[in-house]
This record gives structure tokens, sequence and C-alpha cells, in this order.
């Protein structure tokens, strides 16, 4: 794998920057947190500023305890860390198991030679207009079969915002006249962030998805930002890191994130 420092997964998140997120720094960590969504797990979290050993569990929880264990509202414990090396410490996720915590492994993929796609369907590809944010909701909700309505309406709101703030664009996926896929693409002049790639459930495997993300990086690479890096992050081994990896992307760093209910 690359090095890439200061890591480019945690990087490239912070440079998307929904609106209401602090950091601030810790011992060996970052604490982050987004008040006003105690509900949004991944804006309430310790960022740590290396991969942890197994050992270093206790220790790390109590740290969680100690800046996050008294929020109201606040119902998951995560932790997470980036590295360049492929696979996590040995143990680890069976230590964090012990401790009824998750082991989520994601890879930090960065483009390389990009590779065009076409789907297998007739669709339009083309960024979102302004009166077109309510399908990005409604796409939202059918591809996760919605029980935290009111928290996507909050996260397409965010993403909005930046959009219309000039942080980035928004981009759909045209069938029929319906939105079968969305994504954002957030870039700065050293970095750029694919955000929230969706497929409605009902249009999958027609090539929808890395047409998608083929269109929008071209429109990368050709943009104001075309040298800036192009990062996407991905399940390790899942459809969508394969989608990716056919477009030209190519694992970079590993994104370790340990999650749990809070006792």
């Amino acid at each position: 794998m690359a090095t890439w420092v200061p890591m480019i997964g945690v990087r490239s998140d912070r440079m998307v920057g929904l609106r209401g997120v602090t950091v601030t720094e810790g011992d060996g960590y970052d604490v982050v947190r987004t008040p006003e969504r105690p509900d949004y797990h991944m804006g309430n979290l310790l960022v740590l500023h290396r991969m942890p050993a197994p050992a270093d569990l206790p220790a790390l929880l109590a740290a969680w305890r100690g800046e996050l264990g008294g929020v109201a509202g606040i119902n998951r414990v995560v932790l997470s860390a980036e590295s360049d090396a492929a696979e996590l410490p040995e143990g680890l996720a069976e230590a964090a198991a012990a401790r009824g915590l998750e082991a989520e492994v994601d890879d930090v993929l960065v483009l390389g030679d990009y590779r065009p796609r076409e789907p297998s369907c007739a669709v339009a590809v083309r960024p979102v207009l302004p009166g077109e944010w309510g399908a990005v909701l409604d796409l939202a909700h059918a591809v996760h079969d919605d029980g935290e309505r009111e928290f996507r309406a909050w996260q397409v709101g965010a993403h909005r915002h930046l959009v219309e703030a000039g942080r980035g664009r928004w981009w759909g996926a045209w069938r029929g006249g319906q939105l079968v896929g969305s994504a954002g693409l957030f870039a700065e002049d050293d970095l750029g962030r694919f955000q929230q790639v969706q497929v409605h459930p009902g249009h999958r495997r027609r090539g929808i998805a890395s047409t998608l993300v083929s269109s929008m990086t071209a429109d990368h690479l050709t943009g104001p930002h075309a040298a800036a890096p192009l990062v996407i992050v991905a399940e390790r081994d899942s459809s969508p890191a394969r989608i990716y990896r056919s477009v030209g992307f190519a694992p970079a760093t590993t994104l370790c994130t340990l999650i749990g209910l809070v006792p």
C-alpha cells in the first residue's frame, strides 16, 4: 500500500465537514462531536492517532467514557483508526468482540488509472438541480428502508448545504424519469472525496453505480481540482469495493471502526 500522511481517509472525511461537527484533540485521539445529532454515530466518536493493539482497549474505552459517555442521546461507542498496514493488529477484532465491539474494516481507495464504465441500461447521469433534492431524500429512504427518516432528512440537508456553499456537487442517475442513483463529490485543491454512493434496490446490478462514479470521476479530472487525489471508502471485499476498483480506484489505507452499544 502507498503511504499517505496525514491519513487520507480521516483527512478527506473532515474536508467534507458536515455542519455542527467539532473536533478537539485529546491524549492520543481526537474527539469528534455533533452536538445537534447525538444519534449520528460517525459524528460522535474518538478518532485514534494510531491503530490500537488489543491491550490498548481498556484505556481507550475509559477515554471514551470520559469524553462522550455522559452525553445524552449517544447510544454507540465508536472508536476509529486508520493505518497504511493492510491488516489489523493480531487479536484486535477478538479483543474488541470480548468487550461488545464489532470491528468494521474499510478500504480507503484512491484513484489510480481511470477506466470509464458504461451501464447495461439506458441511464442519464448529471448533477442534481436545486429542485431535485426531494428525489435525493426519497432515494436515501428507499436505500436504507428507512427506520431513521428524520436523521436521513438531516443528512441530506447537510450535504445540500455544502453543495449550495460551493464545496462540491451532487449527482444523480436518472432512468425513465426516476432518480435511481446518487452520490456527492467534494473537493479542495489537495483532496477530493466521494460521499453516499447509492443505487435504488430495484435498479441494482445494471452498472448504475459504476457509471455514476465513472461520470463523476471524468468530470473531476477536467475541473479545477483535477490534480487532487480522489478518495472513496468501501467495506473491504464488498460489492461496492469491487465496483470502485473497476473504475480505477486502488487501496491506499485501512480504516478500522470499533462500534458497539453503549453499555
